[in-house]
């Protein structure tokens, strides 16, 4: 029973900081009903147009692929009103470029140490491809002819073709291959820069968007991506200023919302949230010996078993146990187990899923000090304006409070000395979920917590 209760009341406020850029670009503001060449600095060049001047080819109506700007409906995870597709016949391409200008850019990719990029996704049968570009040549465009793009120039991305989702390395070659995710969809190519000594290492996430925001990591995943800081052409990431979306035709396909995550400090990794409703994950001290490690769920689907993880430093991982999932299951189920050898002082647990068809996902990271309380509450949660954490008064303080994203990006930070905090709370921190971690060089608690629209 606590002697007494430490109240902290936290919201979220944005703090300046330069380990992390985000940018994000939609097609809200274009013209609805037009093609998008022309506008906002985009150029479309297309195959077989009847129309050809120099190097800019704007499709001809009724001949060609009109990449438009169409209405487009919030639905599921989706958020939307407007987006880019493209209708054509098979075999012609639209290659739709935009270089960097005042309006909008890319990331600065130099220094990176992560990369994140992601688009909503509904493809055709013949395919489709993001990626980013390197405009060499200055001349506002990654094609080469209104057939091809430049070999040159485009960089990274993804695709899908047929039934297959399809990794671009540095050179913008595809350099694997995969079955292809739903067809409406979010994709996130996530990239470790500094892996494979600098050449980077990627992996494809998709989220389903009829799922209600469930990300599940691809089969793709920790393929050498080619780059190279050495190099004057596209494979050098410090190089990339713009964007290419190319479409072949054969059915209509909707484009929208990319983003780019940029991380200059140390990179956490593509942190996804489980293809299951997870409720709860904890890992609790029960002796000096002996950690419970205890999660549910309300809902599970294709699930094939979990495997719980543990960790001296956060980086390296092994298995500690393997436990057979619901299959696909709308109750609410609750799994336990027992770690008898927990590491002296500090340990870390993690919850990673895995389908039936290999596909899997991990939770995020708890930690357990064996020498202290690591007793912690936190309410509401989810929470809309602000939420309490609640501590046992047998910590020693004072205490750090430290907010992250996902993918570990600080929101905020601050020692704690005074029993009761209360911090005004940013509207312009969007809703989702956070990373809330309590230390000081003797106890380190991790909690998750949702911030609802």
């Amino acid at each position: 029973m606590k002697n007494s209760i430490l109240l902290l009341t936290v919201t979220l406020i944005k703090l300046a900081a330069n380990s992390q850029t985000s940018v994000t670009y939609d097609f809200e503001s274009l013209t609805l009903g037009s093609s998008i060449h022309g506008q906002d600095n985009w150029i479309v060049e297309s195959s077989f147009s009847s129309e050809n001047n120099g190097n800019i080819c704007p499709p001809a109506a009724g001949t060609e692929i009109q990449p438009n700007i169409i209405s487009s409906t919030s639905s599921g995870s989706y958020t939307g009103s407007q987006a880019l597709t493209g209708i054509g016949k098979g075999g012609q391409h639209a290659f739709n470029s935009r270089v960097n200008d005042g309006n909008w850019s890319t990331p600065d990719f130099t220094a990176a140490t992560g990369i994140v990029m992601e688009a909503d996704w509904q493809g055709n049968w013949w395919g489709k491809s993001f990626r980013v570009g390197y405009d060499s040549n200055a001349d506002g465009d990654f094609s080469s002819s209104c057939t091809t793009v430049d070999g040159n120039e485009v960089s990274f991305g993804f695709s899908t073709s047929q039934g297959n989702l399809r990794l671009h390395g540095a050179n913008g070659d595809i350099i694997a291959t995969g079955t292809r995710p739903t067809e409406w969809c979010r994709i996130r190519l996530c990239i470790d820069v500094l892996a494979n000594s600098g050449a980077g290492s990627g992996s494809l996430f998709y989220l389903d968007h009829a799922s209600n925001g469930i990300w599940v990591a691809h089969s793709i995943a920790n393929v050498n991506m080619g780059l190279n800081t050495g190099a004057t052409d596209q494979t050098n990431y410090q190089n990339i200023n713009g964007i290419l979306y190319d479409q072949e035709a054969g059915g209509a396909s909707v484009f929208d919302n990319i983003s780019f995550d940029v991380y200059y400090s140390s990179f956490p990794g593509c942190l996804v949230i489980l293809p299951i409703h997870l409720i709860s994950f904890s890992a609790i001290k029960k002796d000096d010996n002996i950690v419970g490690i205890n999660w549910s769920t309300a809902s599970e689907y294709d699930n094939d078993f979990y495997t719980v993880e543990r960790s001296k430093n956060g980086f390296d991982w092994e298995e500690i146990k393997l436990i057979d999932g619901a299959g696909t299951s709308s109750q609410l189920l609750n799994y336990s187990c027992i770690d008898r050898s927990p590491y002296q002082e500090l340990s870390y647990y993690r919850l990673k899923q895995t389908d039936f068809n290999g596909d899997f996902a991990y939770s995020s990271i708890k930690s357990v000090y064996l020498n202290s309380i690591n007793d912690v509450t936190i309410y509401p949660n989810p929470f809309k304006n602000s939420f309490t954490i609640e501590l046992s008064n047998e910590l020693n303080y004072p205490v750090t409070v430290e907010i992250t994203n996902l993918f570990g990006a600080k929101i905020y930070s601050q020692e704690i000395k005074k029993i009761t905090t209360e911090i005004n709370f940013d509207e312009t921190i969007p809703a989702g979920t956070y990373i809330v971690k309590v230390y000081n060089e003797k106890t380190q608690i991790i909690e998750r917590i949702i911030k609802r629209k």
